[in-house]
């Protein structure tokens, strides 16, 4: 036999079946490819939502912490050297009937009592600024807040251990303390892509609690 026919090349149906082959080799390695860049912007999804969400979180608690906050507390508190006592200017605390927004006052600096709050609109979430405007906290191109929801619980403690003389039936004596605590449910999912959900839950303990009463005098 020649040279010519000893090395002869593919037919026509065994290249139709080589290109077949690498055909669905090639689909397949296609298919885990997108399936992993799916993975990885659903993970990036969801690290941006939570990362949003935790700042969220971080903000209100901050800030709500300080709600009816006032620069001279000790005079709300009765003792020999403060006979007379002063109410918290700062005290109120205002929440709407379906929770979907707070507002409050408290003490900045230079005896300034700045107006705040938080409130929920159009899935965006805003505070009140020092200028009186509402302005973003979250963007509303990456998250999008579906609830926030506040209520505001009190809890009264009576002071006895803070009188030195029995009250002898005095009225509000002894004094008592209202413990005000902030019970918030907000909810998130991310812009692009609302199977990528967060739900927090927060209680947030309001520092300045409101004392009434007082001790009898000697």
């Amino acid at each position: 036999m020649s040279a010519a026919h000893t090395h002869r090349g593919f037919s026509l149906i065994e290249l139709m079946i080589g290109i077949t082959v690498g055909m669905f080799i090639l689909l397949g390695a296609s298919s885990i490819m997108v399936g992993q860049m799916g993975d990885h912007r659903r993970l990036a999804l969801e690290t941006r939502t939570e990362q949003d969400v935790r700042v969220v979180a971080e903000v209100l608690t901050r800030e709500l912490q300080l709600a009816g906050m006032w620069n001279s507390p000790m005079s709300g508190v009765w003792s020999e050297a403060n006979p007379v006592l002063q109410a918290n200017p700062n005290a109120e605390i205002l929440v709407a009937e379906d929770g979907s927004w707070v507002r409050y006052r408290r003490w900045l600096r230079n005896d300034i009592n700045q107006a705040e709050g938080f409130k929920l609109e159009d899935e965006v979430l805003y505070r009140l600024n020092s200028a009186g405007a509402w302005q973003p906290l979250t963007d509303p191109e990456t998250l999008k807040i579906t609830r926030f929801h506040v209520q505001l619980v009190e809890t009264k403690r009576r002071l006895e251990a803070a009188c030195q003389l029995d009250c002898e039936d005095k009225e509000d004596c002894p004094p008592s303390a209202s413990v005000r605590e902030f019970l918030i449910n907000f909810q998130a999912h991310a812009a692009h892509d609302e199977r990528v959900r967060r739900n927090f839950d927060l209680r947030i303990r309001v520092r300045s609690d409101i004392v009434t009463g007082a001790c009898r005098e000697a």
